[in-house]
């Protein structure tokens, strides 16, 4: 079983588990955690609607953390209840400076 830590504004509020990727999205088991933070992460996230949420973007960002200590930024889709659903947010810099140093060496 695969359990990704979920941080918000540097608590832990609950953990994903088993998540299934779907391109830049990922969805799992909700399991929420003790901290007095996650009544404060469920109120935020409540209003979230997904269809709006996957058109124009959350502002709710949090913090996933797998087993092995990989650090990724998500927004949240929607809010929390059986299963959480975020989309990643994967740094696209390094992906940039490899792209302009091979446009560099291919106009040569």
């Amino acid at each position: 079983m695969n359990r990704i830590a979920i941080i918000w504004e540097g608590k832990t509020v609950g953990f994903m588990e088993d998540p299934r990727p779907d391109m830049w999205y990922l969805e799992g088991k909700w399991l929420p955690s003790e901290s007095p933070k996650t009544k404060d992460f469920l109120r935020v996230t409540q209003g979230l609607d997904v269809r709006e949420s996957v058109r124009t973007g959350s502002n709710v960002w949090i913090e996933l953390v797998e087993e092995e200590g990989k650090l990724i930024r998500a927004t949240v889709m929607s809010a929390p209840s059986e299963t959480i659903f975020v989309r990643r947010m994967i740094d696209v810099e390094p992906k940039w400076k490899w792209f302009q140093l091979w446009r560099q060496l291919t106009r040569g």
